[in-house]
């Protein structure tokens, strides 16, 4: 069994030292991370659908940076392999659904270390 604090690539641990938060205050910068996500998806599904390359990469290029913030190191790197290429809509597009099975395996996982359900 994984020790509680590591999460699937995850250690809470440590982006608690990188970062100088408590637990607490990770676990509220979480739920404004949970929002943001969703939000940012979207835009990126959207941008792909729409073939719309510059919005591919900025999209991609901000997914990346609030995930690295968080810790989700995973999906920084399937967002930084489509912002270096976002020509490339079949590896965004292909991209999404890996980037969003990441996060609902990361999130239930913090919520159980925060011990809500999710």
């Amino acid at each position: 069994m994984a020790p509680s604090n590591q999460v699937h690539g995850f250690d809470l641990e440590n982006v608690l030292d990188e970062t100088g938060l408590d637990r607490e205050e990770y676990l509220e910068i979480y739920d404004l991370f949970k929002e943001s996500f969703t939000e940012l998806m979207q835009e990126l599904e959207a941008s792909v659908a729409n073939d719309e390359t510059a919005m591919v990469k900025q999209a991609a290029h901000t997914i990346k940076g609030v995930c690295s913030n968080i810790g989700f190191m995973d999906i920084a790197m399937i967002a930084q392999k489509i912002q270096e290429d976002p020509d490339n809509m079949k590896l965004a597009a292909e991209s999404i659904p890996e980037m969003r099975a990441l996060y609902a395996k990361l999130d239930i996982e913090i919520q159980a270390i925060a011990g809500t359900p999710a």
